[in-house]
């Protein structure tokens, strides 16, 4: 979708294997992480992309996991410009983290300083 790069995590993060719009409502849920860690404006989205990262191991199986970045790009003319994912979903900020039923019914809503705990209690209220 015009994404360059496709995540500013360096090392860029494992979430990416697998486009938002192609996993949600397949019978599979879905946690999706709005962070853009190298542009962040909050500060947070460096922190709770890796809290997620380091959280997934047992969830991994049993939901598809997709990071999409806030912006189009990290330098350039689209600097600034939302990523059409992000402009489609209406986020006026960032990070945001979504637990996303099979049926695509969005059952756990996060933003901004995302503690650990609070990512855990989405992930095992999806996974159950």
């Amino acid at each position: 979708m015009g994404v360059n790069p496709i995540c500013t995590r360096v090392p860029a993060c494992p979430l990416h294997d697998v486009s938002l719009s192609d996993v949600i409502g397949t019978g599979k849920p879905v946690v999706a992480m709005f962070a853009t860690p190298e542009l962040c404006q909050s500060q947070y989205c460096g922190p709770v992309l890796d809290e997620l990262l380091d959280l997934m191991a047992p969830y991994r199986d049993k939901m598809a996991m997709v990071h999409v970045e806030i912006y189009q790009a990290n330098k350039g003319p689209n600097v600034a410009k939302q990523a059409p994912t992000v402009a489609a979903w209406g986020l006026p900020s960032e990070p945001w983290l979504f637990a996303i039923d099979g049926n695509g019914v969005i059952k756990t809503r996060l933003d901004g300083a995302i503690a650990e705990n609070e990512i855990k209690t989405a992930l095992d209220q999806l996974a159950a």
